[in-house]
């Protein structure tokens, strides 16, 4: 057991990683209050041109920053394999410049749900005894916790 007490002596445990890291994003972070559809597993939302026309489901449906919705494509990826289109970035990128400007701290604001996101996880496949999941989860959490401003998201500095 000393062994593994001593892995995080010179290093905050995951959770506390990764709330630090949350909690040090959170000035770029918008008031928004739009819908966040909060599970892409059901495929139980409608969408028309306009965007979402109808959510069959609302258990995990939240108010929110939008950008929160595209923060789970990357973290579920290693999940659903055949999810992955061409070039995500790409596609992405196209997107919110076709619809108007980047949004403000775009790579912060992504960064920062793939933290929540990924805290959530890990919280509830604890919560399930759910153990090769949990440890998935905290490598993905320590993994983004010491990251810088949003480097290890989506949209590459400078973008």
């Amino acid at each position: 057991m000393a062994g593994r007490a001593g892995r995080f002596r010179d290093r905050p445990r995951p959770v506390e990683a990764g709330l630090s890291a949350l909690a040090a994003l959170t000035h770029c972070l918008p008031d928004a209050r739009r819908l966040i559809r909060g599970d892409l597993l059901s495929r139980n939302a409608l969408a028309g041109e306009a965007g979402i026309t109808g959510v069959l489901d609302w258990g995990n449906a939240l108010y929110g920053d939008p950008l929160y919705d595209a923060a789970w494509l990357p973290l579920w990826w290693p999940w659903y394999p055949g999810w992955r289109p061409g070039d995500l970035d790409a596609a992405l990128l196209t997107h919110w410049c076709a619809t108007g400007p980047t949004p403000a701290h775009l790579r912060e604001r992504l960064h920062a749900y793939l933290l929540h996101i990924a805290l959530d996880a890990l919280a509830y496949c604890a919560y399930r005894g759910r153990w090769d999941e949990v440890r998935a989860h905290v490598g993905t959490v320590l993994t983004l916790a010491p990251a810088d401003g949003g480097e290890s998201v989506l949209i590459p500095a400078g973008a």
